[in-house]
């Protein structure tokens, strides 16, 4: 079965549970909305179970709206078919997507969709697949918890872009193209990450880098505030010729420390700014460090 809210309708959750069945669909057309006035659960259930996104999402000042499978059922999915998905937290409020850890929920954006989360809430995340395909873009404009997430994407074709503060705890990347632009220390913090031919940029954006893992990657910081570091981490080979760690113009030192950088062209590439590096090893690289002015 299908519940539709269409163009100019609203479903007003005032508490309670929305369940969405195996094979049924909860479908928010364009321009139709959810609106959170009390704290509610949708049970989106597998297999085959999927809440059909195109629309907004309204959650009300200190409300928590949670869209997980229910206890002894799969995780269902997540679709966003157009860009017109858009997402508003109100302060203290709580937008939870879970799965479950040997099944996480899909969450898939398709071809030349979009989602925009804004306001004064936390974007959550757990167990959770994201897929971006071509054309497809993900901006999210509040804070956001990730914890085991597994994001693929199109690389520059399918941008993800965080405007605030991030936590993102264990998970991988494919083909990824993250952006991150928050000015103040600690706004990203990344611990035990895998990413494989993925590209993550930031500008004045403070890192807290631990245990992560770049393959075929490249990780760039402009302009980065003091206290920001990278600990117990590996590059290992590069995204084409770019160098797999990328330092440029700030006034504060980057700490890095017991980290590997291997089998590329260039390691590190620091452009008018200073580091502090401590106990790394450089291997099979053609520099290890290269350091230049931006003139």
């Amino acid at each position: 079965s299908q519940l539709h809210i269409e163009e100019g309708a609203q479903l007003i959750l005032n508490g309670g549970e929305v369940i969405v069945h195996p094979g049924g669909t909860l479908n928010v057309h364009s321009d139709g909305q959810i609106l959170v006035s009390e704290s509610s659960h949708i049970a989106c259930n597998g297999p085959d179970g999927n809440v059909l996104f195109n629309g907004d999402l309204i959650v009300s000042d200190g409300k928590t709206i949670q869209i997980s499978p229910t206890t002894n059922h799969a995780a269902g999915s997540i679709e966003i078919t157009e860009m017109t998905a858009y997402v508003q937290l109100g302060i203290g409020s709580v937008w939870e997507i879970t799965g479950q850890a040997t099944d996480p929920l899909a969450f898939t954006l398709q071809n030349h969709a979009g989602l925009s989360v804004h306001g004064a809430g936390i974007l959550e995340m757990t167990d959770v697949q994201l897929d971006m395909n071509e054309f497809s873009a993900l901006l999210v404009h509040t804070k956001a918890e990730f914890q085991q997430v597994n994001l693929h994407g199109s690389n520059a074709s399918a941008p993800c872009a965080f405007y605030h503060r991030l936590q993102w705890n264990q998970g991988t990347l494919h083909n990824a193209f993250i952006s991150h632009q928050h000015p103040s220390s600690a706004a990203m913090q990344l611990t035990a990450l895998q990413a494989f031919n993925s590209e993550w940029s930031a500008t004045q954006s403070g890192l807290h880098m631990e245990q992560c893992n770049w393959n075929q990657s490249a990780f760039s910081l402009d302009q980065v505030p003091m206290h920001s570091w990278i600990r117990n981490s590996s590059f290992e080979s590069g995204f084409y010729s770019t160098p797999q760690l990328q330092v440029t113009a700030s006034e504060h030192i980057l700490r890095i420390e017991s980290s590997v950088f291997s089998n590329h062209s260039t390691g590190i590439k620091l452009q008018e700014q200073q580091a502090n590096l401590l106990c790394n090893v450089f291997d099979n690289l053609s520099n290890g460090l290269h350091i230049d002015s931006l003139g």
